[in-house]
């Protein structure tokens, strides 16, 4: 062993520290992590078998009903069993990687668990506790546990993902499959005159229509015209609002009314949840896709995550494939 001078030494941790620190390095561990649970997912045996607890999907399929507030359909019941057995294959990916036992969160958890359950041995060391945990598996069974496990190596796949750039030619490709995506709402700009049927009750109707034929037939700058109205909480102006505004303003009704009116002109008067309006449309913009320029960053990530999507449902479709599903009683 050669002895180094007790400066050079610490200039070489310093200088390894940096390495280990660097997005470099970052990069080469996360692309390790990707083939290594790669690998793993292939180099599964033909024998491995996970084990599903009937009571489990029982228990899943009735807190559905009680959140939906009805009995689940067959297919509802397919869907929440299959979403219980490709847990039970994450987490058995995680466990395979060793992720139960470096994970800080998981780790402290366990801990946590154990104190709890032998209150009268706190002399007991957190090692001791953590090895006393892992022989009773309360990974698998203690539901943070779970679920920080299967997000865990759910990332790594994430990671894997993200750490190759897609070509020009696929972004391009992925954003005119998907021009929905990018479609810009509709727009309006308008102004109204407002009665309330709060304050109007049965005349609400009557003195819109008094209202609208006076606009008609002699005119009225926008000012003049509200104050022949009541007033609006909101004003009486909206300006580049969406339908989606629109409806959130003044109610689906109104919304649907005010799309197929004609701009610089009065209209007939419209209901709202509010009451009754005469709109003037000032402008209306059409719904557009917007240029692959203005969006790009928009459809990278939207490439990253549909393709994140597709590699997990791959890689959970081939192991659930070499796997046998034992479902238990009880």
């Amino acid at each position: 062993m050669v002895n180094r001078p007790m400066s050079q030494r610490v200039v070489l941790r310093k200088k390894a520290a940096s390495r280990i620190r660097s997005p470099l390095s970052h990069f080469v561990l996360v692309g390790l992590a990707f083939f290594v649970i790669r690998g793993l997912w292939v180099a599964t045996p033909d024998r491995m078998t996970i084990e599903v607890r009937r009571s489990d999907i029982a228990e899943t399929v009735s807190a559905f009903e009680s959140q939906v507030g009805r009995t689940a359909s067959p297919q509802e019941k397919r869907a929440l069993e299959s979403q219980i057995i490709e847990k039970r294959l994450w987490l058995a990916q995680a466990k395979a990687l060793g992720l139960h036992h470096s994970d800080p969160v998981v780790r402290r958890r366990l801990i946590q668990n154990m104190r709890f359950l032998e209150a009268t041995q706190t002399h007991e060391s957190d090692n001791v506790l953590l090895e006393r945990a892992f022989e009773l598996e309360m990974e698998s069974s203690d539901p943070v546990s779970q679920r920080r496990l299967v997000d865990r190596v759910k990332a790594l796949l994430e990671a894997g993902v993200r750490s190759e750039m897609p070509s020009e030619s696929d972004l391009r490709t992925f954003y005119q499959e998907n021009a929905e995506r990018w479609t810009e709402a509709p727009r309006l700009d308008f102004s109204h005159v407002f009665f309330s049927r709060d304050k109007r009750r049965e005349r609400t109707a009557a003195d819109a229509d008094v209202v609208f034929q006076h606009l008609t037939d002699e005119g009225a700058f926008l000012e003049a015209a509200t104050r022949r109205g009541d007033p609006f909480l909101s004003g009486h102006d909206l300006r580049n609002a969406s339908p989606t505004q629109i409806v959130a303003r003044l109610g689906p009704a109104f919304g649907a009314e005010i799309q197929n009116v004609a701009i610089m002109q009065w209209t007939q008067p419209i209901e709202s949840v509010f009451g009754v309006h005469l709109v003037w449309i000032h402008k209306r913009v059409d719904a557009r896709v917007s240029p692959y320029a203005e969006v790009r960053m928009r459809v990278l990530e939207d490439w990253y995550e549909e393709e994140t999507r597709q590699t997990q449902q791959r890689e959970i479709t081939r192991h659930r494939a070499r796997v046998e599903i034992r479902m238990l009683d009880g």
